[in-house]
């Protein structure tokens, strides 16, 4: 049985490995026209760029395996980690008396960059029953947790939500089953990307023709280029962090409430404006 062993990690500190990346084909294209009219000269042009999909390898070949352990890590997202021991006063009601934490086995293998899988405020089902957000019902095979001797509780920590049980405990959900990471489960690939931008830009220049020895020029410009970027919800089967970490054998993500599948080679490419000057003259 694992148990949570008071050890946090960065995910990337444990599943960052060597790589080599290379693209198949990369290039650029670029048209522009030129007017001079006396001692002005301007520019307007127009520059596509574009690279084929990524692909990526492990630097020390398909049997590579870096100092990685299986079965020793498991993803928080947002669970509970400690249940405390349910007191009883005379009444039956939970004192609000702060035990000794015990450590669980609560992993949410579904939790992504952007959310876990709590549902945080609203909580989840578990047996037609809707649970509160801070008793991990978002968790990996969830069971409610016990010691030997007592129920393990956790007490609502967000005072806009409270709960409806005395002084805010509840019995907090563990793993019956955690889901630990091995290395299959580093999916490099899931980092592929592909690129194309479309830029436009302009240069207004005046040259002082008159200076026989030295030719002093300045001008001005200006581009703003249109990066491409792709969001597909095709593969997630809903609109919250709840329905995305529920989707077994699809990666998701999620942002603006909206679930977006990463799990093909996506075009992604930066949007940027730039503005500049430039002087400098020419001599005999």
């Amino acid at each position: 049985m694992a148990q949570f062993a008071k050890a946090f990690v960065p995910l990337a500190n444990i599943t960052t490995i060597p790589v080599d990346v290379r693209a198949a084909v990369q290039g650029e294209l670029v048209l522009k026209f030129a007017l001079s009219h006396g001692n002005y000269q301007l520019d307007l042009g127009y520059n596509f760029w574009g690279r084929t999909c990524l692909d990526i390898f492990r630097a020390c070949g398909c049997t590579c395996k870096p100092d990685f352990v299986d079965d020793l890590w498991g993803i928080k997202g947002d669970s509970f980690i400690f249940g405390f021991p349910a007191v009883y006063g005379d009444d039956e009601a939970l004192i609000d008396v702060l035990q000794p934490g015990i450590p669980l086995s609560a992993t949410q293998s579904y939790a992504n960059i952007f959310n876990g899988c709590n549902n945080w405020p609203a909580g989840l089902i578990i047996d037609n029953v809707q649970q509160p957000w801070y008793t991990n019902p978002g968790i990996d095979n969830p069971k409610l947790a016990s010691s030997d001797t007592n129920n393990l509780v956790t007490k609502n920590i967000d005072a806009d939500n409270p709960s409806t049980t005395p002084y805010g405990w509840n019995q907090v959900y563990t793993s019956a089953s955690p889901v630990l990471l091995t290395f299959n489960d580093i999916d490099i690939n899931r980092a592929r990307t592909c690129s194309m931008s479309n830029k436009v830009f302009a240069h207004l220049n005046y040259i002082w023709k008159e200076h026989t020895c030295f030719t002093p020029y300045l001008g001005f410009g200006a581009e703003i280029e249109f990066g491409q970027h792709e969001d597909s919800c095709s593969s997630c089967s809903g609109t919250n962090s709840t329905t995305c970490c529920s989707s077994p054998g699809v990666s998701c993500c999620v942002k603006d409430n909206q679930c977006f599948d990463t799990s093909n080679c996506k075009t992604v490419s930066l949007s940027q404006w730039g503005v500049w000057v430039k002087g400098g003259f020419s001599f005999n």
